[in-house]
């Protein structure tokens, strides 16, 4: 969690925002994220994820998918698609922060409930700020994740007046 209580980020310069939508993994419920509530990406095995201060964590909403659909999937056909596959944007974030080509800021802007067939459904945005190394300016390349974050790099916004927006129509978003 070494980005998690930096509101500015030594030897970076914030580069751009994205907003990701993701969900509450069980037992917790949205009551265990407030807006606002800081996040840090983090990985166990093959899942990659955010979690709170508070250990709550926060999954990509393709993630849960997958792994009710994988039950009922071959083997074969499980290892054909995660060939095919692209990376999560939460994945990208996680193999960046890790081989220190970016650092982030995250929190919760956003909680939504809805229910479906399966009871209550938890949505919960997330905005990242992200911040490239000052070295990048005087020559410094990414190592070995260059196309990754070249990758990423294409989903940031900059414009501040949009992300100062986008949260303050958020603020009727909380359950």
């Amino acid at each position: 969690m070494s980005n998690i209580d930096c509101d500015s980020i030594p030897d970076h310069k914030l580069c751009g925002y994205l907003c990701t939508v993701v969900t509450v993994q069980p037992p917790h419920d949205h009551h265990a994220v407030p807006r606002n509530t800081r996040m840090c990406t983090a990985a166990n095995g093959t899942e990659t994820y955010f979690v709170s201060e508070n250990d709550v964590v926060l999954l990509p909403i393709n993630s849960t998918q997958k792994e009710n659909s994988e039950s009922s999937r071959s083997a074969s056909s499980r290892k054909k698609s995660s060939r095919i596959g692209s990376l999560n944007v939460v994945r990208q974030l996680h193999m960046l922060v890790m081989h220190r080509c970016l650092s982030v800021d995250a929190r919760v802007i956003g909680v939504s409930l809805r229910q479906c067939d399966d009871g209550e459904e938890v949505r919960i945005v997330v905005l990242v700020d992200v911040y490239l190394p000052i070295a990048l300016w005087s020559g410094w390349q990414f190592p070995k994740s260059g196309s990754a974050a070249v990758a990423l790099l294409k989903h940031l916004s900059t414009v501040a007046c949009f992300r100062s927006a986008f949260e303050c129509n958020l603020s009727g978003f909380n359950a």
